[in-house]
């Protein structure tokens, strides 16, 4: 199925029925803003297969960090310290 792209304005006055279209039919929307896309809307089972996605992923990163830290000689809190900072470093500042 096609993702539709809408403005905020359009998605504001047609919100009820982007909501049946995307929770009833799967429909996918990027919402825009000055024509730049800032936001999709997609059904909470999308949403859910999307986050259990990441959660997977950042448990293979931890292990392949945490095997090789084992390589490396770090102890399991000196790689878990510089998991924290790397996390640090890449999270968006407020």
């Amino acid at each position: 199925m096609a993702v539709q792209a809408l403005s905020v304005a359009e998605v504001r006055s047609r919100f009820s029925d982007i909501l049946n279209r995307t929770a009833y039919g799967g429909q996918r929307f990027i919402v825009e803003r000055h024509g730049q896309p800032i936001a999709v809307i997609l059904n909470m089972e999308e949403y859910q297969r999307f986050v259990e996605l990441e959660q997977e992923k950042r448990k293979r990163d931890f292990a392949l960090i945490r095997q090789s830290a084992k390589k490396s000689g770090l102890s399991e809190e000196e790689a878990s310290a510089l998991i924290t900072e790397e996390i640090e470093a890449v999270r968006p500042h407020a």
